[in-house]
């Protein structure tokens, strides 16, 4: 799993880096596989039922589950998150990211972008063996709040192993007092923060599969794969905790 997570790495940075305006979210979904058969790889989603993409890409006020659409090109200025799996030697990694799309190539710095990216890693600093997933939920939550956005309740993590997604749920929505279950030793999950501008509701496109924020307000998303250990975590999707989220 950390092979597969340091492909996925890899293949995040090399598409992020290629992205134009003008490209079509197809085009870009074609780099990324390109990018994973080339590490002798294959595209983790599409071993999701009915989904025939590496990829799943939003603009603006999309959430998740974007479909790579010819018709749709991005822009400078565009919200872009680009959300992709690794299948490598039958085990799997999960890793997502968020920019803006400007003339000097991509961009983390607004505060909406680095409400995310914060809160991501406080969420992995709660990782370890026998530690409570609601600590994983508080921290993600809190953290989103205190910025003065929204995470989307409805929406949330995963186990993840020999299936992109198995149990545990990793829900970024905290409810005190839910009897949240522990991690185990070397338990692998994605932790996933989804979160809004505005409003956290949301609807689905008339393709069946984008889900999009009811407002339009922007939304962005980062995620990491992690392995709870005895000391902490293991990071499967990044080098460090300052390189997560492609920083």
């Amino acid at each position: 799993m950390r092979q597969a997570g340091r492909i996925l790495d890899e293949v995040l940075r090399q598409a992020v880096r290629q992205v134009k305006p003008g490209m079509s979210l197809w085009q870009i979904d074609q780099i990324i596989e390109a990018e994973i058969l080339k590490r002798q790889a294959s595209p983790g989603f599409k071993t999701v039922k009915g989904y025939n993409w590496a990829s799943c890409l939003n603009i603006n006020h999309g959430l998740v589950h974007g479909i790579p659409s010819k018709e749709v090109k991005v822009r400078e200025g565009y919200l872009i998150t680009i959300d992709a799996g690794v299948l490598f030697q039958g085990y799997h990694a999960d890793k997502a990211v968020s920019f803006y799309l400007t003339e000097h190539g991509p961009s983390f710095k607004s505060k909406f972008l680095q409400a995310g990216i914060k809160a991501l890693r406080l969420a992995i600093n709660k990782v370890k063996a026998g530690g409570s997933i609601g600590e994983i939920a508080k921290a993600l939550d809190q953290t989103i709040s205190k910025y003065g956005y929204r995470v989307v309740p409805e929406l949330s993590g995963h186990g993840l192993g020999r299936d992109l997604h198995e149990e545990p749920t990793v829900p970024q929505y905290y409810q005190a007092g839910y009897p949240y279950p522990s991690l185990a030793h070397d338990q692998t999950i994605a932790i996933e923060v989804i979160y809004t501008q505005g409003s956290p509701e949301f609807v689905t496109a008339k393709d069946g599969w984008t889900l999009e924020t009811k407002d339009k307000k922007p939304a962005a998303m980062f995620e990491e794969s992690v392995a709870a250990t005895q000391d902490g975590y293991t990071l499967l999707t990044a080098d460090s905790i300052e390189a997560t989220c492609l920083q």
